[in-house]
């Protein structure tokens, strides 16, 4: 689909990022990067990098509840292509708070509803984009309590929202092996070690 929908119509990409998800790690499609030569980025657990994808997941989820689906009328052959192409043009020409443009616009260079053409600018963007991580950053800082790991300490790792419902939270207690000057530390998990970012 990525190259039947994307690659064959749009300007293709230097690099691409993904998750660690097997339908990216998998042959097909680290064959189809190195084709295009596109340099594969896998991201790391808990990267931020990804948070866009993830971002538009989430709307993309949003959008598909919202439809009145049980009124519409499915082509049974190919019941979502139609919601999908709907939803995608509503991603691609919605303007984006921080950047202040539509992807469509940074992308392809032109609005989707107008005959316009758009001029990126490229730094004004980069400065927004960090004054806005600055700002989530300070946000999010200023609810952490300050703590010093030492090794041969006992934490619990945290899993958050990654476990499914059922399962704790949280496991350990896990020895602290090593503390890192970068946010993480090493932890000795049952069988092997392990480094985690705090």
């Amino acid at each position: 689909m990525l190259d039947r929908v994307w690659f064959s119509r749009y300007p293709r990409p230097q690099e691409c990022i993904f998750d660690n998800g097997k339908e990216f790690l998998g042959k097909e499609f680290q064959e189809l990067l190195k084709r295009y030569g596109i340099k594969p980025v896998p991201t790391t657990v808990k990267n931020p990098q990804a948070n866009y994808v993830e971002r538009i997941n989430q709307t993309l989820g949003n959008m598909l509840h919202t439809n009145e689906l049980e009124e519409f009328d499915f082509d049974y052959n190919d019941p979502w292509t139609q919601i999908l192409s709907n939803c995608a043009w509503a991603i691609c020409s919605t303007i984006h708070t921080v950047m202040e443009a539509t992807p469509a616009q940074l992308v392809l260079g032109r609005d989707m509803l107008f005959y316009l053409t758009f001029k990126t600018k490229w730094c004004d963007i980069k400065s927004k984009r960090q004054q806005a991580a600055n700002k989530n950053n300070t946000q999010e800082n200023s609810k952490r309590q300050p703590h010093k790991y030492r090794v041969g300490d006992l934490v619990l790792l945290d899993h958050g929202k990654l476990q499914q419902k059922l399962l704790p939270k949280r496991t350990g207690p896990y020895q602290v092996l090593r503390v890192y000057n970068n946010g993480t530390i090493k932890l000795q998990r049952v069988f092997y070690a392990q480094r985690v970012s705090l």
